[in-house]
């Protein structure tokens, strides 16, 4: 609270107002016998001697002595019955408790009066220093630890005198202090929900929130294993109440260290299971499973059992002291002591880390996958990941997993360890019964991990979309843009190949036709040469002024078989035109030109 609030919502005001305002009125009301007996007590210091008593003077004293009594006893008998209605105490030594701090709050010796709601600490200015008795009332979410700053031994030991600058002094230490000294209070105690009421030199150490906690790690930088740099929001949910999840855990195809995966599996039926996949195990815990298996720890139980759920008693959420106190004392020490590293900001912290680590293991281009838009492997298969991985980092139980004991020799004594039959791969593909599966008994990894020596069990990671600075995106986008054209004028290219063979095909098959057409044609002397040569003018023709058959008779082919046509018909026709001469010289009669001259 502030200390510009208006006065009446102050609490000394009100303090002084009761104390002082009960005390005037009882003033007022017994004024008269207040003055008498006041007047009695001057005329005995004034003169030294005892007075005259007069009746009158006598009954007032009386009267004011009663008064004083029977206005004590209310009061204290008033306080002692209000005390137990605002703190919700049970039993007499709390109730006396209660009492007393009531007491303490209405002199200077008073304590600090907090409330802890939602694992925040709801106070005044200076009373976390405050050192004397007080009370904290702490919610159904949020836990609190006291520290005891003077030992009792040392107060013992020292009570007079202390050192301060160098110099002693004498050490003040009110009644209620010296009247406790014998007693042992420890030198921590973390108090759950509830009421709990401080000693003399204990002061609050911190508060924690029992609920599920979110922390984010705004614009973590990490970079790809092609060196592309990407930024992103990493997100950690931890907790110091839930109880630790139980994976389960089996030898795959082997009996060594390697072969040991923790198992997702999921109930397909209610008597049915399916184990969807393996994953691999933290180095370390994996090493530490193995060792129990083959020492021979893992305790046997039926399938499908599972631990038992932590009681939680009037809380909705579990109070483990001992985890409070690893949270709160196993704080991360940095340069300067007040920017020391709290419980709740390492989980994010190691969330980062381990992004950064598990993202130097993929290019860039497997991030997003462009040959499968539908696949995104940083969404699909990095964030799962990272999940696994920081829960390996907190609090962790596990089970084996083996098939069940029908499968070995029937009547045998021998129980087999938990790696001698291990599990065949191909279960994977189809769901199978519970009863063909053996599983044992939910045992703690022990293994130091930053998360789990401080008591914090890790309930999921991951991250927000990736994001690329500009310059390297429409490089990207330029090195994505050259790939895709590459592949464009390939694929390009290799249909023009195709089709140039089609065409090459078509083309020498058509010749081929048309060359055993002419042959036949020529061969059967149905027609004579002008008509073929006419024929095939026409058809020349025809081809080279069709557009659409450019490709498949192209212009050149078109005027070379015209040219050869030509000299054919030119060569004819000058041999028949030299023949005729001759015969003409000779005398004789010049054959038809359609017709070969004979030998």
């Amino acid at each position: 609270m502030m200390d510009t609030e208006p006065f009446y919502k102050r609490p000394a005001v009100w303090r002084r107002v009761i104390v002082w305002g009960l005390f005037g009125w009882f003033l007022f009301l017994f004024r008269t016998d207040i003055f008498l007996f006041l007047s009695m007590l001057r005329g005995a210091l004034t003169s030294w001697s005892i007075p005259l008593i007069e009746d009158q003077m006598l009954l007032s004293t009386a009267r004011f002595a009663a008064n004083i009594l029977v206005y004590t006893t209310v009061f204290f008998s008033s306080l002692f019955i209000v005390a137990q209605f605002v703190l919700p105490v049970h039993g007499w030594t709390n109730r006396l408790k209660a009492f007393e701090r009531l007491l303490l709050f209405l002199t200077p010796w008073r304590g600090p009066a907090v409330f802890v709601r939602e694992g925040r600490l709801i106070k005044r200015i200076g009373e976390e220093d405050n050192g004397n008795p007080g009370v904290a009332l702490v919610d159904l979410r949020s836990a609190i630890i006291l520290e005891q700053e003077y030992p009792w031994g040392e107060i013992i030991q020292d009570q007079d005198q202390t050192e301060h600058n160098g110099a002693k002094e004498k050490r003040r230490i009110p009644f209620f202090a010296k009247s406790s000294q014998d007693q042992a209070f420890p030198y921590v105690r973390v108090g759950g929900p509830g009421v709990h009421f401080t000693e003399y030199g204990e002061k609050i150490r911190d508060v924690v929130d029992l609920r599920r906690q979110v922390r984010t790690e705004s614009e973590v930088k990490a970079f790809t294993r092609d060196g592309i740099e990407l930024q992103t929001n990493v997100f950690a949910v931890f907790s110091l109440s839930d109880p630790p999840d139980v994976i389960p855990v089996a030898y795959v195809g082997g009996r060594s260290l390697e072969h040991l995966f923790a198992l997702e599996m999921v109930t397909v039926d209610k008597n049915f299971i399916k184990i969807k996949a393996k994953h691999e195990l933290d180095p370390e815990d994996a090493e530490e499973i193995h060792k129990a298996v083959e020492a021979g720890l893992i305790t046997p139980t039926t399938a499908g059992t599972s631990p038992q759920t932590p009681l939680r008693g009037k809380s909705p959420y579990v109070f483990d002291e001992q985890r409070v106190f690893a949270a709160v004392y196993g704080q991360a020490q940095r340069s300067l002591p007040e920017k020391n590293l709290k419980w709740d900001e390492l989980p994010q912290l190691i969330a980062a880390e381990l992004f950064r680590d598990l993202l130097e293991q993929y290019p860039y281009d497997y991030l997003y996958k462009l040959d499968d838009p539908k696949t995104l492997p940083w969404l699909n298969e990095i964030k799962p990941k990272l999940s696994r991985k920081l829960m390996y980092q907190g609090l962790l139980s596990y089970k084996m997993v083996r098939p069940a004991q029908s499968r070995f020799a029937a009547g045998s004594a021998r129980v087999p360890n938990w790696n001698e039959d291990p599990l065949n791969e191909n279960l994977f593909a189809h769901p199978f019964h519970a009863q063909d599966l053996e599983m044992s008994l939910p045992r703690d990894l022990t293994t130091p991990k930053p998360l789990r020596d401080r008591g914090i069990k890790s309930v999921a990671a991951g991250f927000t979309d990736l994001k690329v600075s500009e310059d390297i995106k429409m490089k990207m986008v330029e090195r994505w843009k050259a790939r895709w054209e590459r592949e464009i004028a390939f694929a390009r290219a290799k249909q023009e190949r195709e089709a140039m063979q089609v065409i090459n095909t078509a083309r020498t098959q058509t010749q081929r036709d048309s060359t055993y057409f002419l042959s036949n044609m020529l061969k059967q002397e149905k027609h004579s040469k002008e008509a073929l040569a006419l024929l095939l003018f026409q058809a020349l023709e025809t081809a080279a002024t069709d557009e659409k058959g450019y490709k498949d008779f192209p212009p050149k082919e078109v005027l070379n078989m015209l040219q050869s046509l030509h000299r054919w018909l030119l060569t004819e026709h000058q041999d028949f035109e030299h023949k005729k001469k001759a015969h003409k010289l000779e005398g004789h009669s010049v054959p038809p030109a359609n017709k070969e001259p004979k030998a």
